[in-house]
């Protein structure tokens, strides 16, 4: 497993500091399946706050990548990613799937958002960025970075008015959030066949295109098997019924996305998840539902044919 933001605990994070402080703890736990390498991309943002994304520069195995927090309230979403770093390296049972596979996990996206919705304002989606049109109101800064990205930018499901929480940004990748990500991203693109984006809240799998309502992939039936392959799985875990649905059919239209983005380049299965709950409360989740959720996501990679390999596996990331 190549990843990073490494915590060594199922427990909340709380702050971007302590993330990195644990990125290397994991690595010396179980080396057979967890390395850490000294190729990184790193990416400094407005408040000085950093993500590293290293990864083995010589794998040519595929790889499933999985991030969370590019909406910085939605705070389910880091703790699961987090839970999943903690499964893959703690559970012998993916010890095989990790001999056939990469995965790559981001948990914090947006850093300088979610120090501001962890110390500020809890209900924060944006990054920080400062524009010029800000010094009239704190809600005027940053930009919707899951608009953000250079795949249909600035068309449906958009605002172009900085004080908008859907404001797309003056132009394509100009938050150095997500062009670290992309940029990340295009460095391993012909070996990434899955990106999972874990967000909150619906309970919804949902596949491309985004962009506009009754527009779809090629694959769309392959799109739709597997993710109705994960609800289901899911449902095996507590009863929770996660919906599958197109993300501009099911959701609404929005334009500018990453996961539309990362089906553009050529990465076959790429999903957004919405994590719990469905209604109330919302993005404020209580932590001591951090470890149910966390469970039914890591059930839900699992296949449900007899062979009970998991569901984006090395096999149907190659096909």
């Amino acid at each position: 497993m190549y990843g990073l933001l490494c915590r060594t605990s199922p427990s909340p994070c709380r702050t971007p500091r302590l993330l990195f402080r644990h990125r290397l703890m994991l690595a010396p736990v179980l080396m057979n399946r967890c390395s850490w390498t000294n190729s990184f991309l790193s990416t400094l943002f407005i408040y000085n706050r950093n993500i590293q994304i290293g990864y083995a520069s010589n794998s040519s195995k595929p790889i499933l990548w999985i991030d969370a927090g590019i909406h910085a309230r939605e705070w389910i979403a880091h703790s699961t990613a987090l839970n999943i770093i903690w499964q893959l390296v703690h559970d012998s049972s993916y010890k095989t799937l990790l001999s056939q596979m990469d995965i790559i996990v981001v948990p914090n996206t947006n850093p300088d958002g979610y120090e501001y919705s962890r110390r500020t304002n809890r209900l924060w989606r944006k990054t920080r960025s400062k524009l010029s049109v800000s010094r009239y109101s704190d809600q005027c800064s940053g930009v919707d970075a899951n608009r953000n990205y250079p795949f249909h930018f600035g068309e449906e499901g958009v605002s172009h008015w900085p004080c908008q929480e859907i404001y797309c940004g003056p132009r394509a990748m100009s938050e150095p959030e997500v062009m670290g990500v992309a940029t990340a991203i295009m460095k391993k693109k012909n070996e990434t066949k899955g990106y999972i984006a874990l967000h909150s809240f619906g309970q919804d799998i949902l596949y491309p295109w985004g962009h506009k309502a009754h527009e779809y992939p090629p694959d769309v039936e392959d799109l739709k098997t597997m993710a109705n392959g994960i609800a289901a799985a899911i449902r095996t875990v507590y009863g929770t019924k996660y919906k599958v649905s197109n993300s501009a059919d099911g959701l609404y239209p929005a334009s500018g996305a990453a996961d539309d983005w990362a089906k553009s380049i050529g990465i076959k299965y790429s999903f957004t998840f919405e994590l719990s709950p469905t209604s109330e409360p919302g993005f404020v989740l209580p932590e001591a539902h951090i470890a149910r959720v966390s469970r039914e996501i890591m059930e839900g990679r699992k296949g449900t044919g007899s062979s009970g390999k998991v569901n984006i596996d090395a096999n149907r990331l190659e096909s």
